[in-house]
């Protein structure tokens, strides 16, 4: 997740969708005051790269809450914005004309694609057995899209960038932030080592499928996927 204050906009992280990697192309942009999150183990490679490392997490004093002030005093560290925050916890964090006036925006992925994905990343077949009793063992749990950059049911950042259409998207976020040098993704790519299958149609089957309609029904509509 980065705010950054230096080009005016809020970049919301989704999972499994180039986010590490389009997180560390736009730390490279940022400015001394801008919020970025931390990546782990990536912020080495972030750093050596040249491409800004994670700062201006914590959350300024007067965003704490009560319980959090508590916390602080009693030594338990201070609160921070965290890697997948929601819409909803940004807002709950930055000022009101920051986020009215910063552009907005997300990439998100084919549901089904999405799915097969963190589903090899989670162990696969050698782990489930097959992707319907990951599924039906909660392994959607975690993958949420639509609600994070939705409030209340609708849809609250400026654009949603479609995963496919990368290039496409990365040059209209050129474009819009009015930046001098095009947007590239690194050649270091993040997670992307655990997939073994790469049509996701050979590994949903009936049930699967008919379960992700009804789970991502919102992303689908919204985006126009189709199986």
């Amino acid at each position: 997740m980065i705010i950054s204050h230096k080009h005016k906009f809020i970049y919301i992280k989704l999972r499994k969708t180039a986010g590490t990697s389009i997180e560390m192309m736009l730390s490279k942009i940022c400015g001394e005051n801008d919020v970025i999150t931390p990546l782990g183990k990536e912020d080495l490679i972030r750093s050596k790269e040249k491409s800004g490392e994670a700062r201006n997490y914590h959350f300024p004093l007067k965003k704490y809450w009560k319980r959090e002030i508590a916390q602080f005093l009693l030594g338990q560290g201070p609160a921070c914005f965290l890697e997948h925050f929601t819409a909803q916890e940004i807002l709950n964090r930055v000022d009101e004309e920051v986020w009215n006036d910063y552009y907005k925006f997300t990439f998100d992925r084919n549901p089904f694609d999405k799915a097969v994905s963190y589903y090899f990343w989670d162990g696969g077949d050698k782990k489930y057995g097959n992707i319907k009793d990951w599924i039906n063992n909660g392994g959607l749990y975690s993958m949420s899209s639509y609600n994070l950059y939705s409030i209340g049911n609708r849809v609250v950042v400026d654009k949603v960038y479609k995963y496919e259409d990368m290039e496409k998207g990365l040059a209209h976020l050129t474009k819009r932030l009015n930046l001098d040098t095009p947007l590239q993704l690194p050649e270091y790519r993040a997670k992307g080592t655990y997939r073994k299958v790469k049509d996701y149609r050979e590994v949903i089957d009936p049930e699967s499928r008919a379960l992700l309609e009804v789970m991502y029904a919102r992303e689908l509509a919204l985006l126009n996927y189709q199986f």
